[in-house]
């Protein structure tokens, strides 16, 4: 595999690469904690430490979603959706539980992406209006919604916007969310952009 990793690390101008290579590239990084996953955690912001293991995940599969986005733009929705695909039946055997994280988190994370670019959440902060960025809104609902979120709050709750305290955490992961999103924007756009996936 590291010879795999050499070829994508070169700029090349249309490396080709077998569909299997280049969908589970992004996951053999992530099980490896390489960059950009070694890289989730925003350096200006303090994490709590009973948070950093909730945290890292869910900037993982954000910097999964940016591989899955990139994948998209290059070769289309249909392209992207089979390596999503691959990425999980490869994940599965190894560890199902992670693969059904990554498979429920790139539905959430892509609804609230292509929710946030319809209709953007608008708040006014100084007599402003300003867009709530599409991160923050990844946060809070990483952080109340799911089976072992840190903050959970009821259907009913969400739906009528009731929101508990999160002490801050909504804006550490935030900014997590938006350090690993430009980690793994560096590190895939030269692996999606330079090479010509053989189907």
């Amino acid at each position: 595999m590291s010879f795999i990793k050499g070829l994508f690390k070169k700029k090349t101008d249309g490396v080709e690469v077998a569909f299997e290579t280049f969908a589970n590239f992004p996951l053999y990084l992530l099980l490896q904690e390489e960059p950009p996953f070694n890289d989730w955690r925003n350096p200006d912001t303090h994490v709590p430490t009973e948070l950093e293991e909730y945290f890292k995940p869910c900037v993982w599969m954000y910097q999964m979603y940016v591989f899955y986005i990139l994948t998209a733009v290059k070769y289309g929705y249909e392209i992207a959706d089979r390596a999503l695909r691959a990425q999980t039946e490869k994940l599965g055997s190894v560890l199902p539980e992670m693969a059904r994280q990554l498979e429920l988190s790139m539905k959430q994370i892509h609804r609230a992406v292509t929710t946030n670019t319809e209709e953007p959440e608008m708040m006014e902060l100084e007599g402003e209006p300003i867009e709530i960025p599409v991160a923050y809104r990844l946060a809070v609902e990483f952080l109340v919604r799911g089976d072992d979120c840190p903050f959970p709050v009821s259907d009913e709750d969400w739906v009528a916007g009731v929101m508990p305290d999160l002490n801050d955490a909504d804006f550490q992961l935030a900014a997590c969310l938006e350090h690993g999103r430009e980690t793994a924007r560096e590190c895939f756009e030269t692996v999606v952009s330079s090479s010509k996936v053989v189907l």
